[in-house]
């Protein structure tokens, strides 16, 4: 175990060196374009890094450093292609997965090919040291312990980009990410083992399709969470690491304050889109499909539930005694809607 850890150690570092030698291409671009500062990604604690396009800069420099081949097989550094050894990682943007000590156990890659072939995301594959759906990327790097509000953000960029956040009246906020794997029982109890009791999480998804299923499933996941659950709706296209590089910090740090709410009412919210409001049918469906979510609240979102039975009820066009009655009876038809 120890040798992996070493050789991805030494990856992180290579990969490291390759980006500080840069001061312009499109590695910089990327970062740029993501609201990451090149000062900021190559600064610690964050040492992002870049694979550079050989099929075998990394092995190379590894095995001068004593690594064996199995070993960078075994530690997800080199896969084999066409016989051959070549680099897991090659012109992509690297973000290290390290643990709560700092050690580097995998990495993402963003590639910068622009091939729609090739996966625009890339994790390290499972190995002795690493599973991604234990880990949570900048856990390490923005100390969760200290902070009133843990965001979790599905794009390592995001979690990178939002460390540049001024802190708020009511506390400092962090960004972890789950690196593109829908939320897990074990990021969970990772991240719960990280933070202060009564420390917030909001969840920040893309506003999307799997975005709303990931979102539905952070909920059930979170529902013994010892601290408020809210979460960021943002408009479609956008997500965090892209609202702080066109709008600054400050402005980005507004936006996405005045944009929380809890997690439930969110969810609420998607169980109301692409239905036909205009309609009759459509606002019964509608009321149908919110209550039964309501119906479902955890006991930490109970004293939610009057403040969105009555959005409801606006957004809706029906009385607020049918909602209600909807909360608590779904024997609801299209003749008690008034």
């Amino acid at each position: 175990m120890d040798r992996l850890l070493e050789a991805n150690e030494r990856a992180a570092a290579f990969y490291a060196g390759r980006l500080a030698r840069l001061a312009c291409g499109p590695p910089v671009d990327y970062l740029r374009s993501r609201g990451i500062p090149r000062a900021l990604a190559r600064a610690r604690p964050w040492r992002l890094g870049y694979a550079p396009w050989g099929r075998t800069a990394l092995i190379d420099h590894l095995d001068r450093l004593g690594f064996t081949p199995d070993e960078l097989v075994t530690a997800g550094l080199a896969v084999a292609r066409r016989g051959r050894l070549v680099d897991a990682f090659r012109n992509r943007v690297m973000f290290p997965i390290r643990d709560r000590d700092g050690v580097t156990h995998a990495f993402v890659g963003r590639d910068l090919s622009g091939n729609p072939r090739v996966p625009r995301y890339r994790n390290s594959a499972t190995t002795p040291v690493y599973t991604k759906s234990n880990h949570l990327y900048a856990l390490s790097e923005t100390c969760p312990s200290t902070a009133a509000t843990v965001v979790i953000v599905e794009g390592p960029a995001d979690a990178v980009a939002l460390s540049r956040l001024p802190v708020g009246a009511e506390g400092r906020w962090v960004a972890v990410s789950t690196c593109g794997t829908a939320l897990t029982n074990g990021q969970v109890d990772l991240l719960s083992s990280a933070v202060a009791p009564g420390t917030a999480v909001v969840v920040c998804f893309d506003p999307d399709t799997a975005g709303r299923r990931a979102a539905d499933r952070a909920y059930q996941l979170l529902r013994g969470w010892d601290g408020p659950v809210d979460a960021i709706a943002l408009p479609p296209g956008t997500d965090p690491a892209a609202l702080i590089a066109r709008s600054g910090p400050k402005a980005a740090d507004r936006i996405l304050r005045e944009s929380r709410t809890s997690l439930l009412a969110a969810l609420v919210e998607a169980r109301l889109a692409d239905r036909r409001l205009d309609e009759i049918e459509g606002r019964v469906t509608a009321l149908y499909a919110a209550g039964a979510l309501l119906r479902d609240a955890g006991h930490r979102d109970t004293p939610l539930l009057p403040r969105i039975a009555h959005s409801l009820s606006v957004r809706l066009g029906i009385d607020g005694t049918t909602v209600f009655e909807n909360l608590y009876s779904p024997n609801l038809s299209a003749n008690n809607v008034r």
